[in-house]
């Protein structure tokens, strides 16, 4: 896969401080569309036709219901929650028909209610099947057939306006992708070190203890892809979402270029971690190649260690990342020749950090002489 060069991203206008600071607080903008769409629902469903100006306030419940982190989720749980509130309003009306609120007619309401719910295209909201069946039922005993419509009919208009308002000021949850996409970054630039320093000691260390070591690196890959996934949909339909092509386009290809990096990480570990412990008759890289191999290690961990490197800082950690490698890869051939032997493993461990290097670069790495 040919990854996009990393001057690509530096010719991108970087986000302002005001940009930056409201991005990083998603909560916020949240809050503030809840609070916008309840009291637009509150108004709205005070100027409702009778009955359903009778209950005001699950205007401003249905408006919080349909408020969430992207349009298309937020027309999503709408669209559930509505139908939930329906078919307990239903529900509640037949059992009504036939029996007194009481004992009997609040198992059955439950019973039947619960069951619905777990209908799965229903989601969480399938809750509310049981909510509104009860409420229904007990709080509109003198007027269930009234109440059934008020509740039913003010709720689906508040989430409506919750909609409108996610669709006037739609949600584009970047920051946690960065976040997730930084997190990644670091858990990879940590194992990579902590190889590093385990090859530099003087006792290698035991097998026990590389187990010990080794990263579990696939949930900070998974938060990272269900991150950018979340981004993606949250683009749909959003009309603010063409003012941040450029950051999801640059997400998009970080994560490209962190998974080929994590399946170089994963390949270096894996062949260090089982081959060079203390208790190995037949080590992977031996004396002469563990201090090179630890100097590849830490220059690509120090590049996954600057998430923005810019000019000459993004140049000196690339064209050290590079000699390091070719280092390594000259003292594999170097040390073969001298023993005449095969370094299969120690040759595994180069073209892997090869692989990973043009990756993160988008440069292919030198081949040693």
């Amino acid at each position: 896969m040919s990854m996009p060069s990393p001057a690509l991203h530096h010719r991108r206008r970087p986000p302002g401080r005001l940009a930056t600071w409201w991005r990083t607080r998603p909560q916020l903008p949240l809050a503030i569309r809840a609070g916008i769409a309840a009291v637009l629902a509150w108004l709205i469903a005070q100027h409702l036709p009778v009955p359903l100006s009778d209950y005001p306030y699950y205007g401003p419940l249905g408006a919080v219901i349909a408020t969430t982190t992207t349009l298309v989720s937020s027309l999503r749980e709408a669209g559930r929650t509505v139908a939930a509130i329906a078919a307990g309003a239903t529900l509640a009306t037949l059992v009504d028909v036939v029996l007194d609120p009481g004992a009997a007619a609040i198992v059955i309401v439950v019973g039947a209610g619960t069951l619905i719910a777990g209908w799965h295209r229903l989601g969480d909201a399938g809750s509310w099947v049981v909510t509104s069946s009860l409420f229904i039922l007990i709080i509109g005993r003198t007027d269930p057939d009234g109440y059934a419509i008020a509740y039913l009919g003010t709720t689906a208009v508040g989430a409506l306006v919750g909609v409108a308002v996610a669709a006037a000021l739609p949600p584009l949850p970047l920051t946690a992708g960065s976040r997730d996409l930084e997190g990644l970054r670091t858990t990879l630039a940590d194992q990579l070190a902590d190889l590093a320093e385990g090859l530099r000691r003087r006792d290698l260390p035991a097998a026990s203890e590389w187990q010990s070591r080794r990263y579990v690196i696939e949930p900070s890959l998974h938060g990272a892809r269900a991150a950018l996934a979340r981004s993606i949909q949250s683009a749909r339909g959003n009309w603010s979402a063409r003012f941040f092509r450029d950051w999801i386009t640059t997400q998009r290809d970080e994560l490209e270029r962190l998974e080929t990096v994590a399946d170089t990480v994963f390949e270096v570990t894996t062949l260090v971690v089982e081959h060079e412990h203390a208790d190995a008759r037949s080590p992977l890289l031996g004396p002469d190649l563990r201090g090179a191999t630890a100097d590849a290690l830490d220059a690509f961990a120090a590049v996954l260690h600057r998430t923005t490197p810019t000019g000459e800082e993004a140049s000196a950690g690339t064209r050290r990342l590079s000699d390091s490698i070719a280092e390594l890869r000259r003292a594999v051939i170097a040390s073969h020749r001298g023993e005449g032997g095969s370094h299969l493993g120690a040759g595994a461990v180069v073209v892997a950090l090869e692989r990973g290097a043009a990756a993160m670069t988008g440069h292919s790495v030198p081949p040693g002489t």
